[in-house]
C-alpha cells in the first residue's frame, strides 16, 4: 500500500507539481497495483487491491481521455513519454505535434502582447533588455524541438520561484 501512500503525497503537494504529474502517477499507480494484485501470495488482499483500482478508474477514468492531461504530462521535463505504453507512443506524439503546430503557426493577438504584470513597476527598457533573448528565432534544423526536446535524457529539475 505504499505506492498508494506515496501517489496520495505526491498529487495533494503544494508546492514542485503541477498538472503534468497527474496521468504518469496514476498509470504507475495502477501498474503497481496490477501487480500487486497478480502477487501469488496475497489472498485476503486482493478484494481490497480490486477495490481500490475499481475506485480509480471510476474517479479518474475520463482524465485519461484528456487530450490536454496528455500533452501536460508529455511536456514536462520529469515524464517525456516514459510513462506511455509503446503502443500508445505513435499516437501520442501525433497529437503532440499537431497541437505544436496549431500554437505555433497562430498569431499573437494584442491581447496578449499588452498584458500587465506584477512586476509592471519595473522600467520596460530594463525588462526587454532581460527578455531579449526569448524572442530570437532560432535556426530551424532538420530534426524537430519537440523530437529533440523529447530524446534528451537528462532528468533536468524544474527550478520554481
Amino acid at each position: 500500500m505504499r505506492s498508494l501512500t506515496e501517489a496520495l503525497d505526491i498529487l495533494q503537494a503544494d508546492v514542485k507539481v503541477s498538472i503534468g504529474y497527474l496521468l504518469p502517477t496514476l498509470t504507475i499507480l495502477m501498474n503497481k497495483m496490477e501487480s500487486l494484485r497478480k502477487k501469488p501470495g496475497i489472498i485476503h488482499f486482493k478484494p481490497f487491491i480490486s477495490a481500490i483500482i475499481s475506485a480509480l478508474n471510476d474517479r479518474f477514468g475520463a482524465c485519461f481521455n484528456e487530450k490536454d492531461l496528455f500533452l501536460a504530462a508529455i511536456v514536462h521535463p520529469k515524464f517525456k513519454l516514459t510513462w506511455i505504453r509503446e503502443a500508445d507512443k505513435p499516437n501520442m506524439m501525433e497529437k503532440l505535434n499537431s497541437s505544436f503546430e496549431i500554437f505555433s503557426a497562430a498569431p499573437v493577438t494584442s491581447s496578449f502582447r499588452n498584458v500587465v504584470s506584477e512586476d509592471s513597476d519595473a522600467s520596460p527598457r530594463k525588462k526587454k533588455n532581460f527578455f531579449a533573448g526569448l524572442y530570437r528565432s532560432s535556426s530551424t534544423q532538420s530534426t524537430s524541438e519537440l523530437d529533440l526536446f523529447l530524446a534528451d535524457s537528462t532528468n533536468k529539475k524544474l527550478r520554481h520561484s
